[in-house]
């Protein structure tokens, strides 16, 4: 997964901006497939600094989402099971400044509601789901780099 983001602080601790996020996985139930997942969308950061260097962030974003993931049923044949619509979560994190335009920062999970339709290209199959999670754990630790203009 990649995900790069360009932030602004507008005042003290706050800074907003703008990433975008791709994603490929590998999953194998049944048969192998790989589904691939498109993000785009603003974000708000609120920073908390115990120091110049290191501090605690809480995000949040919301944008729109699309994917797509490839199947194969020996009664249809192959067909694709499309995703679009929208996110928006909340992730609370650690940043760590080393120079003071950059920032590293971890995370181990966060809030997250999706909404999005699903169609399948084989048959007229479409209907949307919604989904709620609280995802948190070691399995869930991502760290990010962001530059940061006017900091």
């Amino acid at each position: 997964r990649i995900a790069p983001a360009v932030g602004y602080f507008v005042a003290d601790n706050l800074a907003i901006g703008l990433n975008a996020g791709y994603s490929i996985g590998k999953y194998t139930e049944g048969t192998d497939r790989k589904e691939t997942t498109f993000r785009v969308g603003p974000y708000v950061q609120y920073y908390k600094m115990l120091s110049e260097q290191f501090g605690f962030l809480g995000t949040f974003g919301a944008g729109y989402q699309s994917g797509e993931t490839p199947y194969f049923d020996p009664n249809v044949g192959p067909y694709t099971l499309s995703t679009k619509g929208f996110y928006a979560g909340i992730t609370p994190g650690i940043v760590f400044f080393p120079v003071p335009k950059l920032g590293i920062s971890a995370s181990i999970g966060g809030l997250t509601y999706d909404r999005v339709s699903l169609e399948n290209d084989a048959s007229s199959f479409e209907r949307t789901v919604s989904d709620f999670g609280a995802n948190f754990g070691l399995d869930q630790l991502t760290f990010g780099g962001t530059f940061y203009f006017g900091r």
